[in-house]
């Protein structure tokens, strides 16, 4: 009995030591992005206009709501880049050109879509520029849904960071995603794990 005690101490002892340590990790990555974010916007419903890339051009960001007769509506969002292009006639014309999620082929995607309930909104979007560098990057928060969570419920919230990158041999920009950790925490809504998380 003695040695089950002793069992079951360690037990718990093991559990916590390994459950702070991978939530001291989420931490310092949380610390760590925080302290380098320099800018930060919501992306708004209409047309945004921002510099994407550091060019000192003004790219083009589109927010469209999707009402489907429910409390879960949701929001499209696409991304698109102003390019100067050649031209004999003209020097000065320019096109807008999609900015891709994703770099693999067939697994791409070309619009991010919100998740939203009356209670929380489990899926969201910032953009976000860095120390040291011109171009904005990409952040996802999103609360999975399981079969036993409501729209209510807290739970785990998941980042994802995307980094606008150039493709030279396609001669063109998408977001790539570089890093994702968790919230130190749980929430109902991201945008709450947006604030208290990373302060934005």
């Amino acid at each position: 009995m003695r040695r089950f005690k002793i069992f079951l101490v360690l037990l718990v002892f093991i559990l916590f030591v390994i459950q702070n340590q991978g939530y001291g990790k989420e931490k310092e990555n949380i610390k760590t992005l925080k302290q380098n974010i320099t800018w930060s916007t919501v992306i708004s419903n209409g047309v945004n206009y921002l510099d994407l890339d550091g060019d000192g051009e003004k790219d083009v960001v589109v927010k469209g709501y999707r009402n489907n007769i429910s409390a879960h509506t949701f929001s499209v969002i696409s991304f698109y880049l102003s390019k100067k292009i050649n031209n004999q006639e003209r020097l000065d014309i320019k096109r807008l050109e999609v900015i891709s999620i994703g770099h693999v082929p067939d697994k791409e995607e070309y619009q991010l879509f919100t998740h939203e309930g009356a209670d929380c909104i489990l899926r969201d979007f910032r953009l976000v520029k860095i120390k040291n560098s011109k171009k904005v990057y990409l952040i996802k928060a999103e609360r999975y849904l399981s079969g036993e969570k409501t729209y209510a419920d807290k739970d785990i919230v998941k980042f994802a960071i995307y980094e606008l990158q150039y493709d030279d041999l396609e001669d063109r920009f998408f977001f790539n995603k570089i890093n994702e950790f968790r919230a130190t925490r749980k929430y109902c809504d991201v945008n709450e794990a947006f604030k208290h998380e990373l302060g934005i």
